[in-house]
């Protein structure tokens, strides 16, 4: 074989079979996704504009992203060919003039074919994401009915924005040939840190201010911190209280923290978010002892991502989840475990709290749907929960959901419901025992 350079066609040849693999799940997704829409189980106004809907926008994307990595790698694999055909003709490759590349030429060349994989890659990606996110609105909006149930409007509403993010993002990857990978709507995948002790004093725990205020100062360790500690209750056994906080950042364009706004949608649209993945994954790197009894704290997007934790019924009982404390969290739309006592505090101005409409059910009329009244939660032995005198105005939302306000509005507050919740913690052995451990762990998001 004689002396030439250009691209190597197995390398080719590989790239293409990666676009053809991506290509062909993008079908899959596209038929799976076809059949639930084309089921014909619901029918009436809202489900013909959804279905002109996906014919016109939707399925149009999957195939066009589709057909453009077969193009991709059916030209990949003609150069293949091409280069095959020079070497057995003993031609040197394009603008060598013979004898050996130039130097750095395997380099360039490997950077070119890595850029090619990389702009496939992204193509295919955002159109999974779009896949994903079409599924999810569909389980918020549709599938209630086969169970004759009302959709729930906060999911409709949440998980159809996180789709069209999807939508948007994938159309400009598409229209740059993958340069542009704007991630809006992509909530990733979840990863956990090892757990780093934390420095000073550690932390004592009398009341139920005590318990939030580990939620609160674990803002102030990092992006995408939560907190794990490990006490000796007054019975000997051991007991773990994790502290997971709310949204850090608002930032469209997805990054590593999943403390995110697109987590709040995915939460928000009943789907399971990175960050409530994540807190989970941390947990299993925490060491927790094994039969300790474990207390999960939530302020804002941290309730609910502890709230979906705690409606799952697997969950609670691998860890042992016997309590739940969130503030300034909706919450009402989850079905919590009835094993886990809950305390659910909010202000009485605070928006966030109510933006699940107090679980409000979703109703068509014409073509918009609007919430009517639902049911939430009842007030039981296992559900405490505790409306407060707000610190700000009815429109003071920053001062209304600080994370501090809540701390101090609980502290100064002697509602009888936090006297009856601390007896039920100090009976569990929660209150009044002796910190053994308190690490702080990242839980972040990867592409």
């Amino acid at each position: 074989m004689s002396d030439f350079y250009g691209a190597n066609p197995s390398e080719l040849r590989e790239l293409a079979t990666t676009f053809d693999a991506q290509s062909t799940d993008l079908l899959q997704w596209r038929a799976a996704l076809g059949s639930r829409v084309k089921s014909g189980l619901w029918v009436g106004p809202r489900a013909d504009a959804f279905n002109r809907d996906w014919d016109g926008k939707h399925d149009q994307l999957l195939r066009a992203a589709s057909q453009f990595l077969v193009n991709a790698a059916r030209s990949l694999r003609e150069n293949a060919d091409q280069q095959d055909q020079a070497s057995s003709a003993g031609e040197v490759g394009p603008g060598t003039g013979g004898g050996q590349p130039p130097q750095g030429s395997d380099d360039a060349l490997s950077s070119a074919l890595g850029w090619f994989a990389d702009r496939g890659e992204a193509i295919g990606d955002a159109f999974g994401d779009v896949a994903e996110g079409t599924l999810t609105y569909w389980d918020a909006a549709f599938v209630p009915y086969f169970r004759l149930e009302l959709p729930r409007f906060t999911e409709v509403v949440s998980s159809n924005i996180a789709a069209s993010l999807n939508i948007f993002s994938a159309a400009v990857t598409l229209g740059t040939v993958g340069i542009v990978d704007l991630n809006l709507g992509d909530d990733g995948e979840p990863y956990a840190g090892t757990p780093q002790a934390l420095p000073g004093d550690v932390p004592s725990f009398d009341n139920l201010q005590s318990v939030m205020a580990q939620t609160v100062v674990a803002y102030d360790d990092g992006p995408g911190q939560i907190r794990v500690t490990t006490i000796v209750g007054p019975d000997g056994q051991p007991k773990v209280i994790v502290s997971v906080p709310g949204t850090e950042t608002w930032n469209p364009l997805t990054g590593d923290n999943p403390m995110d706004g697109t987590g709040n949608f995915v939460t928000a649209g009943g789907g399971r978010s990175t960050l409530t993945e994540a807190v989970a994954l941390a947990m299993a790197n925490a060491n927790i002892p094994p039969g300790a009894q474990v207390m999960m704290v939530g302020h804002s997007q941290g309730g609910m991502s502890v709230a979906d934790l705690v409606s799952d019924p697997d969950f609670v009982s691998q860890y042992n989840v016997t309590n739940a404390v969130t503030f300034g969290s909706p919450i009402d739309s989850d079905q919590i475990d009835a094993r886990v006592h809950v305390m659910e505090i909010q202000h009485g101005n605070d928006w966030v709290p109510v933006l699940d409409l107090q679980n409000s059910a979703a109703v068509p009329v014409g073509p918009v749907m609007v919430p009517i009244p639902g049911s939430v939660p009842e007030v039981n032995e296992h559900h405490f929960r505790a409306t407060l005198p707000s610190p700000g105005g009815p429109f003071d939302v920053l001062e209304n959901h600080n994370q501090a306000n809540y701390l101090e509005s609980v502290a100064n507050n002697p509602n009888p419901v936090f006297a009856a919740y601390e007896d039920q913690l100090r009976e569990s052995g929660f209150l009044g025992g002796v910190t053994q451990d308190n690490v702080t762990i990242h839980v972040g998001r990867k592409d």
